[in-house]
C-alpha cells in the first residue's frame, strides 16, 4: 500500500512540475514574440522594467501554482472525508470543531487580499527599480563621463528602501496567514472537545485520542488550502498582468512566410543581375523580362 501510495505521490508530482515547464515556456515564448511585434502605439506606457517582471515575477508564479493546483479539489474532499469521520467516531460534538475551522476561511481571504493590494504596489516600485537599473546600464558611457553614478545609486537606493519596506509588509501579512493556519487545528481541538464534555458526555482517552489524531490530518489540507489560497492569488494577479500585456496593440503582418514562394510569378523589369556561374541554378526560376 505504501508502495502505491508513493508511486501515485510521485507520479502526480511529476505530471504537475512537466505542466508548469510546459506552461512557463509557453508564456515566455508568447510574451517575446509579442514584445518583437509592438507597435509605437503598443509600445506606450510599457516600460523594461514592466517587460522583465513579466518574464522573472509572473511567469514564474504561474509556473508555482501549478505544482499544487490538484488542491483546489483534493484539500476540500480530504476535509468532507476527515470531517464525515469525526462526526461517525466521536458524535455530533466534533461538529463545533468543523465549523470553527469554516470561520477561519473567510478570514483567511480577506488577509490573502490585503496581502495582493501591498503585492500590486510593490509590483510598481520594482518596475521602476529596474527601469533606472536598465537606464543606467543602457548609457553607460553617459553616466561615466558625466560622473552620474552616485546620483543613480541614491536614486536607485530609495526606491529599494521603498521596495524593500513594501516587502517586509507583504510577509508580515504572509506570516499573519501562516499563524491562523497552525492555530486553526488548534483552536477547533479545544471547541469540539469543551462542546462534547459541556453536552454530557464523558471524555475517554480512546475518543480524545482518535479526535487529535483526525484533526491532525485536517491540518495538512487546511495548511496547503491556505497557502493555495495565497498562491492563487498571486497567480490570478500575474495573469492580469500578461493580459494585459497581451492585449497590446501589434503590427499586422499581410506577409504570413507559410509556404513556399513561388518565384515564376516573380518579374524583374529594366534589371541588371550578376551572379556567379554556381548561382544560375537559383536564377533558372525566374523570369526576366
Amino acid at each position: 500500500m505504501d508502495i502505491l501510495n508513493a508511486y501515485g505521490t510521485h507520479r502526480q508530482k511529476y505530471l504537475a512540475l512537466r505542466s508548469g515547464v510546459t506552461l512557463r515556456v509557453s508564456l515566455l515564448s508568447a510574451i517575446y514574440e509579442r514584445v518583437l511585434q509592438l507597435t509605437p502605439e503598443g509600445r506606450a506606457g510599457l516600460t523594461t522594467g514592466s517587460i522583465a517582471n513579466l518574464f522573472a515575477i509572473d511567469v514564474q508564479k504561474l509556473y508555482e501554482v501549478t505544482a499544487e493546483g490538484h488542491l483546489l479539489w483534493s484539500a476540500p474532499l480530504s476535509m468532507i472525508l476527515v470531517a464525515i469521520a469525526l462526526v461517525v467516531v466521536v458524535g455530533p460534538s466534533m461538529a463545533v470543531g468543523i465549523v470553527s475551522l469554516i470561520f477561519f476561511a473567510p478570514v483567511v481571504q480577506r488577509i490573502t487580499n490585503k496581502m495582493m493590494e501591498i503585492r500590486k504596489q510593490r509590483v510598481k516600485v520594482t518596475d521602476k527599480r529596474v527601469e533606472i537599473v536598465n537606464a543606467m546600464l543602457q548609457g553607460i558611457k553617459v553616466t561615466k563621463l558625466n560622473n552620474y553614478e552616485a546620483k543613480y545609486i541614491e536614486r536607485m537606493n530609495e526606491i529599494r528602501r521603498e521596495e524593500l519596506a513594501l516587502l517586509r509588509k507583504e510577509l508580515y501579512v504572509w506570516s499573519t496567514v501562516m499563524a491562523v493556519q497552525f492555530i486553526s487545528p488548534v483552536l477547533a481541538s479545544a471547541g469540539a472537545f469543551a462542546a462534547y464534555v459541556l453536552s454530557g458526555n464523558l471524555l475517554t482517552t480512546s475518543d480524545a485520542f482518535t479526535a487529535l489524531l483526525l484533526f491532525n490530518a485536517l491540518r495538512f489540507p487546511i495548511n496547503y488550502a491556505s497557502r493555495l489560497v495565497g498562491k492563487v492569488a498571486q497567480a490570478r494577479e500575474s495573469a492580469r498582468r500578461i493580459a494585459i500585456f497581451m492585449r497590446r496593440e501589434v503590427r499586422t503582418n499581410s506577409n504570413s512566410g507559410d509556404g513556399d514562394v513561388d518565384y515564376r510569378d516573380r518579374k524583374i523589369d529594366n534589371g541588371s543581375i550578376k551572379c556567379n556561374v554556381e548561382d544560375t541554378e537559383q536564377l533558372s526560376k525566374i523570369l526576366v523580362v
